[in-house]
């Protein structure tokens, strides 16, 4: 059974700050998740899974329901705290790139 949107706790991380805060802006508009995904072209589960800290949101994602919610830039504001929560301190995704392996060659 899934808890009901009272029951998830909005202090227990970051994301969950983050996917309550959403939440509220979208209910204060008095969308549903479903119009909410259709105004800003994204799917309906995925914004249930970010809402429900489950997903993080890219920061793509938090311009869009700004701009869709009118929050006056409240959610992408808060958007970079998300990375400190979901990373490791020594990890940092902007630094990241592909690279292959080979054993005759020093890795990247």
């Amino acid at each position: 059974m899934r808890p009901s949107p009272s029951e998830l706790d909005a202090n227990a991380s970051v994301l969950a700050y983050w996917g309550s805060e959403l939440r509220k802006y979208r209910e204060a508009a008095q969308w549903s998740q479903k119009e909410l995904a259709r105004r800003i072209s994204y799917s309906t589960s995925l914004v249930g899974l970010i809402e429900t800290a489950k997903r993080a949101p890219t920061r793509e994602f938090a311009e869009k329901c700004d701009d869709a919610l009118e929050t006056d830039g409240a959610l992408v504001r808060l958007w970079p705290l998300i990375g400190r929560d979901i990373y490791p301190v020594w990890f940092s995704p902007s630094r990241t790139r592909p690279c292959s392996w080979q054993p005759w060659t020093k890795p990247c």
